[in-house]
């Protein structure tokens, strides 16, 4: 018979059956040493004793399952797993199998592998389909996978929305700065072409002012030009011949 009581698993505490040769009285021995230090809570001391009695030939099936029970209550949930294991090939009626795949799904509940304890509940109903235990806890194992599946996409949406914000963050403070950058090298590059144009311009002022200023004179124009100069000069000249005549200094002896 199966004990229950909600999340807790206790063994099932299987009675030795008094047998005459030595391995018989040998597993009878441990075993019952076993369950009695189970019910004292000295699992470790319990596991022993079922170890022991898994040497014997007979009822491995239940030295198993018991054995499974103490680790399970360490919180040795995977040795427990392999145990039940042993128990469920091991067992011969569906009752024994039911009850090592429900400790089974229970020792995977403990490790949050809850796609692994629904499937270990679901075998256990194809061997008791009525058993209420193994229907209320699968219930409860599909409730709590589906409320770690949802805090899972909290978390990564939640993830997602800080990676996004912090890209966002980065991109602000990234854009002014090149946004600085660039809009000093277009004052350079414009400062340099206003340098390059004020010289050109400078440039074209000097050979603009070295350069003769070309009249285009007429044929007539050239002739009255050059008479006008003729009559000046002769002007000079009759200006230095009255001052020479006139005004010019005398010789003085040393």
């Amino acid at each position: 018979m199966k004990l229950y009581k909600k999340w807790s698993v206790y063994s099932l505490l299987f009675l030795a059956v008094i047998s005459g040769n030595a391995q018989g009285t040998t597993w009878t021995k441990e075993m019952v040493a076993g369950n009695k230090s189970y019910k004292e809570g000295k699992f470790d001391e319990a596991s022993k004793r079922y170890e022991t009695a898994l040497t014997a030939k007979k009822g491995k099936d239940k030295a198993s399952y018991n054995l499974g029970n103490a680790e399970y209550k360490q919180e040795k949930y995977d040795a427990a797993i392999n145990h039940y294991e042993s128990a469920f090939g091991q067992s011969t009626n569906y009752a024994d199998k039911a009850s090592a795949l429900f400790n089974k799904g229970n020792a995977f509940f403990q490790k949050q592998d809850f796609d692994a304890a629904i499937k270990s509940y679901k075998d256990a109903l194809k061997y008791d389909p009525q058993d209420k235990a193994t229907i209320e806890n699968l219930a409860k194992a599909k409730l709590k996978k589906n409320m770690k599946e949802q805090e899972q996409k909290q978390k990564q949406d939640k993830k997602d929305k800080k990676d996004q914000k912090d890209q966002q963050d980065e991109e602000k403070k990234k854009d002014p700065q090149d946004q600085n950058e660039q809009n000093k090298d277009q004052e350079n590059k414009q400062d340099q072409q206003n340098q390059e144009n004020q010289n050109k311009d400078q440039g074209e002022e000097k050979e603009i002012e070295s350069q003769p200023q070309k009249q285009n004179l007429t044929r007539g124009e050239l002739e009255r030009l050059l008479k006008m100069i003729e009559n000046e000069e002769k002007n000079v000249q009759k200006k230095l011949t009255r001052f020479n005549g006139k005004n010019s200094p005398q010789s003085k002896d040393w």
